[in-house]
């Protein structure tokens, strides 16, 4: 696996897969962020029925959910991108609003029983213990995810937790990443040792030749100033594979880690929200767009009119819905019919299937250039044609792309009745 860049999608919980179906908006969403040669870990995707802690997260173990990845992942696969799926199962806490989730209401397992204590996570119901009977379950619902992840196309997996020799042994090594926070104290899981366990799982990991392992900096989940101590450097210096960091970093930072040797490849999450460019706003030295903490977890994916704090924003005209006969647009901006003056012999070229995607948005209207209807109706060189076989298979992978998206697409016919005029151009 070779990446023309360091840039890395970091996974990002966005609680819109409702009935943990992964929706068609997502097939938008991830393209956004995609870059040739990019690599990119998908939001985190449970197991099993019984592995959600928080609602509307997507599922990869039943064949409906398979199949709902298969264009998301195309999607990203068009721009030769690779794509590796997070697999999870929350365990520990229960979020009130999924409680269903679990068989006869039992409550959700973890390695302890106590409840957390805090007051912010009180609407988590408390966990009951893991039995020595349930683990062979739990590590056969990893494995079959893992299994159902590369059916659905995905490059890699992302794992969290320690099932890791049967994930190897289902997929590869060489498929395999893994994602640590030995310094996080979320959800009241705090270690005593940080040090000494993110080092003993990095070493611990070598055994198993796997491709990567992501850790999270312990800047991004503690207050003020970090002791010199909170590293990930010696974790870094244990594990022989490929190297992840995550949490903090902007685009003034993003290059240390590479540059010292720290890091390998450095992930981004929350301007990656907001900036779904991010490298190549890296590459010009672009403003970013500031992201909107409120709206990270929003269950709704149309956010061009959001609410915020009980108060509807401002409608902007040209983003407001319409119409039109049979087809609901999203918005009201369409892509108008540009000669482009690029399909050789009046064949449609693949590059095309990039130059309409990336205009592409759910729900809009793209016209597309003009398709000349006979091999007489041409006026200007190397403009589409659409009246053979050969063009007519040559336009299907073109509107497949933009259709993947949620795009409506009209083809512009035009026969060529005046003189013409570009050719004589090129005469005088």
């Amino acid at each position: 696996m070779f990446i023309l860049r360091r840039v890395v999608l970091s996974p990002l919980t966005r609680q819109r897969s409702f009935n943990t179906i992964p929706q068609k908006h997502a097939i938008l969403y991830y393209p956004q962020r995609t870059t040739n040669g990019g690599l990119l870990i998908a939001e985190a995707t449970t197991v099993s029925h019984t592995a959600h802690g928080y609602p509307n997260m997507p599922g990869i173990w039943s064949k409906e959910q398979v199949e709902a990845w298969k264009p998301i992942v195309d999607a990203v696969h068009e721009k030769v991108v690779f794509s590796f799926a997070k697999l999870c199962m929350l365990e520990g806490f229960l979020h009130e609003d999924v409680i269903d989730f679990q068989p006869n209401g039992q409550d959700p397992i973890s390695s302890r029983d106590k409840a957390l204590i805090s007051e912010e996570n009180q609407h988590f119901t408390p966990p009951r213990r893991l039995t020595p009977h349930e683990i062979p379950q739990i590590v056969n619902d990893f494995r079959l995810a893992a299994k159902n992840a590369i059916e659905a196309g995905f490059d890699g997996i992302e794992i969290h937790g320690e099932i890791v020799e049967a994930i190897c042994n289902e997929i590869g090594a060489d498929r395999v990443g893994i994602r640590f926070s030995p310094f996080s104290t979320y959800m009241e899981a705090g270690d005593s040792d940080p040090n000494s366990l993110g080092i003993y799982m990095a070493q611990a990991l070598n055994e198993y030749g796997i491709l990567y392992c992501q850790m999270v900096e312990p800047r991004a989940d503690n207050h003020g100033e970090i002791p010199e101590t909170l590293t990930l450097r010696p974790m870094r210096m244990a594990f022989k594979g490929t190297f992840i960091v995550n949490g903090g970093y902007e685009r003034e930072d993003g290059n240390k880690p590479v540059d010292e040797n720290y890091a390998d490849l450095v992930a981004f999450g929350r301007w990656f929200l907001s900036n779904p460019d991010l490298p190549r706003r890296f590459e010009i030295n672009a403003p970013l767009n500031i992201y909107d903490r409120d709206t990270i977890f929003t269950s709704d994916p149309d956010l061009c009119i959001k609410m915020q704090k009980g108060e509807e924003k401002k409608q902007i005209p040209l983003l407001t819905p319409y119409k039109l006969g049979n087809f609901q647009l999203s918005h009201r901006i369409v892509l108008a019919s540009l000669t482009r003056q690029r399909s050789f012999e009046t064949i449609p070229q693949a590059h095309a299937i990039l130059y309409y995607s990336q205009r592409t948005t759910s729900g809009g209207l793209l016209i597309s250039e003009a398709a000349v209807v006979s091999e007489t109706a041409q006026g200007c060189p190397n403009t589409p044609g659409i009246w053979t076989k050969k063009q007519v298979e040559a336009w299907k992978p073109i509107v497949d792309a933009v259709h993947r998206k949620g795009g409506i697409f009209f083809c512009q016919l035009w026969p060529m009745r005046t003189t013409f005029w570009c050719l004589q151009i090129e005469i005088l």
